[in-house]
């Protein structure tokens, strides 16, 4: 009876410990009137198969500010402090993406709070690589529906119609994250993913220095303000598949960190 006992005793503290560990994976950005995040890109086009290899790089920073609509379903967004320095692009193309990028008005839906970028996405009118739409879909996870352990994985498969330079192309976007940390208080939540951006669609494979490319893989990770809901800061790397034109092999890889900013 008493092995029972304490047997039955150990299970109950063996669950109730297990229940503790778990948290729930929230985002709310419609619990604040103003965000902003500060963005740091970086990019590399690497040619090689004709003569030595040559590399061409491009770096980004930038300041997302983001304002709650009078109706909290979605955050107003503008760019300010956009800066670039690229060896692939001549002063007037740098000049063009500055004011392009720095005029427009941006966003992104609320969904229950947690941001919603895939159906946003708009690469047609051709700015050289960047796209601050496609950025933030790599940067931005989604969250499981209940609470989670440390190496709880979770998936996401979706197929969007997006609108390219090419035209409209089906794209096939596949998530897998998992919760790698979680800490002490149970207040921050650690998180890594792999993706990767697929199309059936053909199209003309010069192109890949002057658009955004919309096929590759990568990985991120991020961390979580479990108590508050939102993004502390989030991290991706990225590689297209590699493109040949002629007998040249061209590489293109893609980093990008977005940090929350303090008022």
């Amino acid at each position: 009876m008493k092995t029972h006992i304490l047997l039955s005793i150990l299970i109950t503290a063996s669950i109730t410990t297990a229940a503790k560990k778990t948290v729930l994976l929230k985002l709310n950005y419609a619990a604040k009137q103003n965000w902003t995040y500060a963005l740091d890109y970086k990019s590399e086009c690497l040619f090689s198969g004709v003569g030595p290899a040559t590399s061409k790089k491009t770096a980004i920073t930038c300041d997302i500010t983001g304002e709650l609509s009078v109706e909290k379903d979605k955050i107003l967004t503008r760019i300010a402090n956009f800066n670039v320095n690229s060896d692939l692009y001549d002063s007037s193309v740098i000049s063009s993406l500055t004011e392009k990028v720095s005029s427009a008005n941006y966003a992104l839906n609320l969904i229950d709070g947690s941001p919603v970028v895939e159906n946003n996405i708009d690469l047609s009118d051709g700015a050289p690589e960047w796209n601050i739409y496609m950025q933030l879909a790599r940067l931005i996870p989604d969250m499981p529906q209940q609470p989670v352990k440390k190496g709880y994985t979770w998936d996401r498969n979706v197929s969007l119609p997006l609108q390219s330079p090419y035209g409209k192309i089906q794209c096939e976007i596949y998530r897998l994250f998992k919760v790698e940390k979680i800490s002490s208080k149970k207040d921050s939540v650690e998180i890594s993913w792999q993706f990767k951006y697929s199309s059936s669609e053909k199209f003309d494979s010069t192109r890949i220095t002057r658009y955004v490319p919309v096929a590759g893989s990568g990985s991120g990770n991020a961390v979580i303000d479990v108590t508050n809901g939102f993004i502390i800061k989030a991290s991706m790397e990225f590689q297209t598949p590699v493109a040949k034109i002629n007998k040249a092999r061209i590489n293109w890889t893609e980093k990008a960190v977005l940090e929350y900013k303090e008022k």
